[in-house]
């Protein structure tokens, strides 16, 4: 009603951009970098879980800044194969039966059984075990880049391989865009 008397719904955008900016400021005031803080906003509009976020995450970077990176470069290589991959139809979910390597099988496995579990720890605002989480899988990414040519020859494998990609990347924005987030950030260099 009252935005109805000022100016309608052009001066809603106006007032929660400029809440927006201030909860972004409320953050650097304590010494956490923008970049965290634009990366949790991306995928989450709601200031107090938010908030939670990236208290959490701020707090797991710290602690273990090695796995913090290990989030972050992980995301952001998923993420550069799927562009690359861009008019590519990829489904949902890859083919178990199109596996040929290990670390296929084994990143399926975990990032499968995580699934669920992950919407309910994020649903209980568990976010500690969430990072944990994260740490782990980019670990198992970590090999799986290794020992996997994702954007092979047989297309079938590619577009399997594509899937499997997707799927992990889909379970790190339910939380943040990571790619927001510099390289680095945590271990020293930019």
């Amino acid at each position: 009603k009252s935005l109805s008397i000022l100016g309608g719904t052009g001066l809603l955008e106006e007032i929660y951009n400029y809440i927006r900016e201030r909860f972004k400021y409320m953050f650097i005031g304590d010494g956490i970098p923008v970049e965290i803080v634009d990366a949790f906003l991306e995928v989450d509009e709601n200031f107090l879980r938010v908030s939670r976020k990236i208290y959490v995450f701020y707090n797991f970077s710290q602690k273990s800044p090695d796995s913090a990176e290990a989030i972050i470069t992980g995301y952001k290589r998923l993420q550069n194969i799927l562009d690359s991959a861009k008019g590519v139809l990829i489904p949902e979910k890859p083919s178990e039966e199109l596996f040929e390597k290990e670390e296929e099988r084994e990143l399926w496995k975990v990032s499968f059984d995580w699934n669920s579990k992950l919407d309910e720890l994020i649903e209980r605002e568990e976010f500690e075990k969430v990072f944990d989480y994260y740490a782990k899988i980019s670990y198992i990414l970590d090999r799986f880049f290794k020992r996997v040519f994702v954007m092979c020859e047989d297309e079938r494998i590619r577009t399997n391989r594509l899937s499997l990609i997707k799927f992990v990347l889909k379970q790190y924005r339910k939380i943040a865009d990571f790619y927001k987030i510099p390289t680095k950030k945590f271990t020293g260099g930019s």
